[in-house]
């Protein structure tokens, strides 16, 4: 395994293979992704349902015995598209102004222009083992995905207690 501690997903009911396909995609990212998966991109290219992928993202952010991911989250302007902040943990509501056009992003419309990504804290052990994938074990169709808003996780929030914990930022 590139990640052994993804093992520790098991103790959640997590199905090997999923495991197994988790371990691989992240395995097998290029560096320049590193600091901004997508659990859209991981289900795409693993013919995944999202609502699994995002609990698995999740677990791999907030359990003590895993703790591989760290979220990231990203604010962009819904007129213009601008970055307007980037952060991690709690977001200061007060000063959400976008300076390339001027529009404030009211709270209510905060969760469509926010999206999630995360990034990998561990570098991969080699893998030594011949039964490894080396290229998509399954039937998905690679390709660029869009971003995950914090509006796209709405329905899967009352799931698991660590999706919900994605939304302790606001």
């Amino acid at each position: 395994m590139y990640f052994p501690c993804l093992e520790n997903l098991r103790k959640v009911k997590f199905p090997q293979q999923s495991i197994e396909l988790l371990d691989w995609w992240l395995g097998t990212r290029r560096p320049n992704t590193l600091k901004s998966l997508n659990p859209l991109q991981f289900s795409i290219d693993c013919d995944l349902n999202v609502s699994h992928s995002v609990k698995m993202f999740a677990h791999c952010s907030f359990d003590d015995d895993i703790k591989l991911l760290k979220r990231h989250y990203t604010i962009h302007c819904p007129n213009c598209m601008h970055r307007v902040q980037a952060f991690e943990d709690k977001l200061d509501y007060r000063r959400l102004h976008c300076s390339n056009c001027g529009t404030e992003i009211t709270r209510r419309i905060l969760e469509d222009c926010t999206e999630v990504a995360f990034e990998l804290l561990a570098s991969p052990n080699q893998s030594d083992d011949p039964r490894a994938p080396r290229s998509l074990p399954r039937g998905g169709s690679p390709g660029k995905v869009s971003s995950l808003r914090m509006s796209d996780l709405d329905g899967y929030k009352n799931e698991d207690d660590h999706i919900r914990r994605l939304f302790d930022c606001f």
